[in-house]
């Protein structure tokens, strides 16, 4: 909630502070069963207001080639991208720490990955 008061041609704003508190999340009963794939491949589509991973699979061609198969799309927020890179980089540390060090080579920026 605010209060505004206006005094001579300017408007005065108080605003209240709210408290934010963490509600649970429930995972609700499924209609069907959540589909599973498999990804060998992701890119990003980044605009001002979200992020779009694509994901897909790279495989070899009939002609010999290697071509990136993109099949599923996800689209989120920032603040949402923000979070799960978070619970990425804790569950790949937890990984790791149960089992060894991934290793993987880095590519360049202009390879997809």
């Amino acid at each position: 909630m605010s209060d505004s008061k206006s005094t001579g041609g300017t408007t005065e704003v108080r605003a209240e502070q709210v408290e934010l508190k963490e509600v649970p999340i429930e995972a609700s009963p499924q209609d069907r069963p959540v589909e599973s794939l498999y990804s060998n491949s992701t890119s990003f589509v980044a605009t001002p207001f979200d992020l779009r991973l694509l994901f897909g699979q790279i495989r070899p061609a009939p002609n010999g080639k290697l071509v990136n198969e993109q099949s599923t799309s996800v689209v989120m927020s920032w603040e949402h991208a923000k979070a799960l890179l978070d619970a990425l980089k804790k569950t790949v540390e937890d990984h790791e720490a149960d089992f060894a060090p991934l290793q993987y080579k880095k590519r360049s920026e202009k390879t997809v990955a």
